[in-house]
């Protein structure tokens, strides 16, 4: 008896539609893989921000919980008169120790600083990291009252600071800026004894 093996292999058309499908499904995971990388980088990146507005902005919401507003600075950067203005950039604190402090957006530089008032005259440092950067039109201080409440007695709230700014933060060389609006409302513990207290 004569045996006859049959062999049979892949056609050109079999091997032409496995190679599409192949790659069609890796095309399908690199696509995957790079969206999940961006998801990644992009909850980094918010994770980096919030760590950075943090890291200044929080001593700046201490000093006006503990402190109180100044509304007689003499330091050039925080006019109290600015107080009264929607276009306010500048919020002078006396904090608990004593130390007159201003803090205000330089507006070239587009950050914000920080002022103290020393034996040797105003001392202004940069507070926010260089790799960030305020936008000017966005940055306000909304101080209310926006005068001294120990000359308008029929004031009888609570001061508040109200800090409105839009956050650009570069975390690497050539990406896009990340841009993060902030809005926060702080009231001072301090409150003038000269107030009349509201009637029930």
């Amino acid at each position: 008896m004569n045996k006859f093996s049959q062999q049979s292999g892949f056609t050109l058309m079999e091997i032409v539609v496995s190679t599409a499908i192949f790659a069609t499904t890796l095309t399908l995971m690199m696509t995957l893989f790079n969206y999940t990388l961006q998801i990644n980088r992009r909850v980094e990146a918010m994770r980096q921000v919030a760590q950075l507005t943090r890291g200044f902005t929080e001593p700046l919401i201490r000093e006006i919980r503990n402190g109180r507003i100044d509304y007689e600075s003499l330091d050039i950067n925080c006019d109290p008169s600015f107080y009264q203005f929607p276009e306010n950039r500048s919020l002078a604190i006396i904090s608990p120790d004593g130390t007159r402090l201003c803090y205000y957006l330089n507006v070239e530089e587009q950050a914000l600083y920080i002022s103290k008032n020393t034996n040797a005259g105003y001392l202004s440092e940069r507070i926010t990291p260089d790799n960030v950067t305020m936008n000017p039109d966005t940055f306000r201080f909304v101080i209310k009252p926006d005068i001294n409440p120990t000359d308008t007695p029929a004031y009888i709230s609570q001061p508040f600071v109200t800090i409105l700014a839009k956050f650009s933060i570069q975390l690497a060389p050539g990406e896009t800026p990340t841009v993060i609006p902030y809005q926060t409302t702080i009231s001072s513990d301090v409150y003038n004894p000269n107030l009349i207290p509201h009637a029930d």
